[in-house]
């Protein structure tokens, strides 16, 4: 099906909204983690409104595009799964959009971020891309995501194929097709790759990743340093929207000062529970993070897919095979599209028993093949190897009324009372 008008207002309402959000924090500051990851939420999603009205390339893209590229060659992203997860979160209409997709034949059992984003292409509400560019990490739905796009809105596009496997002949595919993508987007935006840039954007991923390196490496510290909403923002600015960028780098500076700051203090007056977090929180509900904090002096001391990146230097001297082996050591990449075995279960371990975890928080997006097919595995590997149990909390990311926010908490704090209980045993 093709799209036959295109309409921004709703786009525009979710920009506008997070305007609000924005104001709220600047009239009410909490950190300034907190205030400047909005106003650059709003400054991201405010670019492809520029970029249509100026006529600057935009291309829309699915998750784990590597975004250096983008920034090289002065293309505009737009992160597709990013924005399909923040747009119902901020407008409240989840409702809304899964009926549009299930009015174009989606059920609930397909992803509730991919319904969204067809819900969206159906309609012609996003801004319309010069190009898109899609892959299959970290999942199946991504792919037909991807291609849905092309077809909704009638524009060009590439398929960038990542092996699941890491190796070398891996890695020289991977950047082979990397060459490729560069090549299609060339040829379709008029905009050429520029290598110094390329370098640049690979240094400012260096210095993102080891940032967060520090600032994991911190949270083993007894009290933790790093609140609980500040990993899945990193997450979302640093490993999404803004890798690659000056932006990003002074995002994850400020990032690692905040937790510099509260070495030694922690982050509420007394930590009770040191968690290790499995699966990102629901979207519509981070406020459940600071209810944690708050009511149980519960932190979640690691986050293997936010901030547990493997081993990866630039190579200036071929930006493109570096750029391949850096989009094999991306966190939650390498977790979800890559042998289990070898990436999601040794982390989970290691990173509990580095963090002194005490328990295992793993929310089930009940539509997510790959993440609920971990969970057994992780969660036997954590009982056997590390010695602590996990809490499964079954939640859709985006629809509030799968499961309430009042049965998430009683589920949590049950959770809470058995951990609590294991110390007194211990102790």
């Amino acid at each position: 099906m093709k799209v036959a008008t295109y309409d921004t207002t709703r786009y525009r309402d979710v920009v506008q909204t997070l305007e609000f959000i924005l104001e709220h924090r600047q009239h009410r500051p909490t950190t300034r983690c907190d205030e400047l990851y909005y106003d650059m939420l709003v400054d991201y999603f405010r670019q492809p409104l520029r970029a249509v009205d100026g006529g600057k390339p935009l291309v829309a893209h699915t998750a784990y595009i590597p975004s250096e590229v983008f920034t090289a060659m002065d293309l505009v992203p737009l992160h597709l799964e990013s924005f399909s997860i923040i747009s119902p979160t901020v407008l409240r209409n989840f409702e809304e959009m899964a009926s549009v997709a299930k009015g174009f034949g989606l059920t609930p059992e397909v992803c509730s971020a991919h319904r969204v984003q067809a819900a969206w292409f159906v309609q012609g509400w996003l801004p319309r891309p010069q190009a898109v560019v899609w892959s299959q990490q970290l999942c199946d739905s991504i792919n037909h995501s991807g291609s849905l796009l092309k077809e909704a809105y009638d524009v060009p596009g590439y398929f960038l194929d990542r092996p699941y496997y890491l190796g070398e002949r891996e890695v020289q595919y991977y950047t082979r097709n990397l060459a490729e993508m560069v090549e299609f987007l060339e040829v379709t935006t008029g905009h050429h790759l520029d290598q110094d840039r390329l370098c640049q954007a690979l240094a400012h991923t260096h210095q993102i990743a080891q940032a967060q390196r520090e600032m994991y490496a911190l949270c083993r510290q007894v009290p933790c340093p790093m609140p609980n909403r500040l990993g899945d923002q990193i997450f979302s600015l640093c490993n999404w929207l803004y890798l690659g960028t000056q932006q990003g780098v002074d995002f994850a500076h400020l990032a690692l000062e905040e937790v510099r700051e509260r070495v030694g203090k922690g982050v509420v007056p007394q930590e009770n529970l040191r968690l290790i977090s499995l699966y990102p929180p629901p979207a519509f509900h981070w406020k459940l993070l600071d209810w944690m904090e708050r009511e149980f002096g519960a932190v979640i001391v690691a986050r293997p897919y936010c901030l547990n990146w493997a081993s990866w230097e630039p190579d200036y001297s071929n930006p493109l095979e570096s750029l391949a082996r850096r989009c094999f050591a991306i966190p939650i990449s390498r977790h979800f599209h890559a042998p289990l075995m070898d990436a999601m279960v040794p982390d989970a371990v290691n990173d509990a028993i580095s963090h002194h975890a005490e328990g295992a928080i793993y929310f089930a997006m009940i539509n997510c093949r790959q993440g609920c097919a971990m969970v057994r595995p992780v969660k036997d590997a954590l009982l056997d190897r590390a010695g602590i149990p996990t809490v499964i909390v079954d939640v859709d990311t985006l629809d509030p009324s799968f499961t309430s926010e009042d049965d998430i908490k009683d589920k949590l704090e049950s959770f809470f009372e058995v951990l609590a209980e294991r110390k007194e045993n211990v102790l």
